[in-house]
């Protein structure tokens, strides 16, 4: 659990991360901290799998926040560059609920 940040900023600011933060619960859920080479340029980024531990598990209403943080020494908009993306799969408990998801196909979906 968490001690610091408040519910709606996470605690993760250092300079070219990316932070998940579950602001229901206060709590860090991934933080990934790039690599830079001495120019300060991104050299690597790390990639969290939930897998590993057995996902995440959200609760209904739980409100989760993902930032980026990078420094721009530029001084210049940079309209190539990117600062971060997230990916996610969300699975039910139950996997009966699936079948909500599924939709009758038509002969026009074919």
């Amino acid at each position: 659990m968490q001690a610091s940040g408040s519910a709606s900023v996470p605690p993760c600011t250092t300079t070219a991360s990316k932070c998940s933060w579950n602001a229901t619960r206060r709590e860090t859920v991934a933080t990934l901290d790039a690599k830079l080479d001495s120019a300060g340029h991104i050299t690597s980024m790390p990639i969290v799998y939930f897998t590993q531990r057995g996902g995440y598990h959200l609760e209904t209403g739980d409100e989760v926040k993902t930032t980026a943080t990078y420094s721009n020494p530029t001084g210049h908009d940079l309209p190539d560059g990117a600062m971060g993306i997230a990916v996610g799969y969300f699975l039910p408990d139950d996997d009966s609920q699936f079948s909500q998801l599924h939709h009758a196909s038509t002969h026009a979906d074919r």
